[in-house]
């Protein structure tokens, strides 16, 4: 008899399982797709985590909506906005976008640093102020202007989710030990590219622009890594919550928009 009560308990015990481990996958399945394209900083890169070739499960992508997105990181630590462009037409990346719900796009900060020989460890700071190293900047920002509207295009094409474009933050802090001296020149370069040409793509595309610059002005010490350029998990944090200001953007949008589609009372 004890046996039997046994093999009873144990078949309930299973039955359980399955319907637990089917509601989660059927929860799974019904949570929106979210598709992060980017660099090194989408991929979580120096994150205390952050393991070999995988992205960091705590880099902003992970974060955004409280985890409640099946997450596809596609961001690679290094690329430029040339290697993203060419990246769009492979299958990893066309696949992950035809399934997205909300894509998210960070690129164009390795532009900058490759064009300003910041890429590394340099041993002296360069000096930004010359005119070899101005003309170096501008043609890569003009190639940025000409790649990120390529991009989106690229993205379109692809699916109909909405983008969350960020811009980008000045990562050398006024007070930084390393870094500090380039405070300045970061300022002109990083504000001439936010408001020349991320703000107008984002506005002529329908895009929806996640102000990474302002929540990161000041906070530096907070939001960087000491002697680097990536943020720490308080700046992926930060990121995370532009998302989700974005995210709730989009959603008043939606709602406003399905008011003005219901008929008037008469």
């Amino acid at each position: 008899m004890k046996l039997k009560r046994l093999s009873v308990l144990l078949i309930v015990v299973l039955a359980l399982s399955t319907i637990f481990s089917s509601i989660a996958s059927a929860e799974k399945k019904e949570q929106p797709n979210l598709v992060s394209l980017g660099d090194s900083i989408t991929f979580g890169y120096h994150l205390p985590d952050q393991i070999g070739v995988q992205p960091s499960p705590h880099a902003f992508p992970s974060l955004i909506g409280e985890r409640h997105f099946n997450v596809t990181n596609l961001g690679v630590p290094s690329w430029t906005s040339s290697d993203l462009l060419t990246g769009l037409s492979t299958d990893p990346f066309k696949n992950s976008l035809k399934s997205a719900d909300v894509v998210t796009l960070d690129i164009g900060g390795d532009d900058l640093l490759k064009a300003a020989g910041l890429t590394g460890s340099p041993t002296t700071l360069p000096d930004l102020t010359s005119p070899e190293a101005q003309l170096k900047l501008f043609n890569a920002e003009q190639d940025l202007a000409k790649n990120l509207k390529a991009i989106i295009l690229a993205i379109k094409m692809q699916t109909n989710a909405p983008i969350i474009l960020y811009n980008m933050y000045n990562p050398f802090g006024a007070n930084d030990p390393i870094f500090g001296s380039l405070h300045m020149i970061g300022e002109q370069i990083i504000n001439d590219v936010n408001s020349q040409i991320i703000a107008p793509i984002a506005f002529q595309s329908g895009s929806l622009l996640a102000d990474a610059y302002t929540a990161f002005n000041g906070k530096q010490a907070k939001f960087i890594i000491p002697g680097d350029v990536h943020p720490t998990l308080a700046g992926h944090k930060a990121l995370a919550k532009l998302g989700d200001q974005a995210l709730k953007t989009l959603k008043r949008t939606e709602k406003e928009d399905h008011i003005k589609c219901l008929p008037l009372k008469r």
